[in-house]
């Protein structure tokens, strides 16, 4: 019978020790994770949209407003807590989105350097919304609010 709880400490114990080296490793991991604090959306290098903390700012667009069928192209700058413009050039780090409906299409747009650059195309009138996330590898470091879209 001592025995048998000499053997559940023992196991007990190791599985703390295993998990408590899980979060330990999650956390450093989590630090080459990028995530901006603000998110800059821009239009020919204009301000549309600027998110901050995850909340859009009512100083610049709140709504992206299209025509049906129109195209409009975005790129987006980064900034960090301290206020400063951050990039990745991390190869892992990737653009992508998660699109409400089928009212529109989102697709990188080729014909711009930057790998934050994207399309958005009009495909049926009304109301919809998208969310921006920043790939590492196969995860998200991070995604914005969902970000409304009008189209007449």
């Amino acid at each position: 019978m001592l025995k048998k709880v000499w053997l559940f400490l023992v196991v007990i114990t190791a599985m703390f020790l295993i998990s408590s080296c899980e979060d330990k490793d999650a956390d450093e991991h989590h630090d080459d994770h990028f995530e901006p604090v603000e998110w800059i959306i821009t239009q020919n290098d204009t301000t549309y949209m600027h998110i901050d903390k995850g909340v859009i700012s009512d100083e610049y667009n709140k709504v992206i407003n299209l025509k049906l069928n129109d195209t409009l192209n975005f790129d987006i700058l980064f900034k960090d807590e301290d206020g400063n413009f951050i990039e990745s050039d991390e190869d892992e780090i990737s653009l992508s989105w998660e699109i409400l409906d089928s009212f529109i299409s989102i697709n990188k747009n080729t014909n711009s350097t930057s790998k934050f650059a994207f399309t958005i195309n009009s495909l049926v009138k009304g109301s919809t919304a998208f969310k921006l996330i920043i790939m590492h590898g196969d995860h998200s470091d991070i995604i914005t609010p969902q970000i409304p879209i009008y189209i007449e």
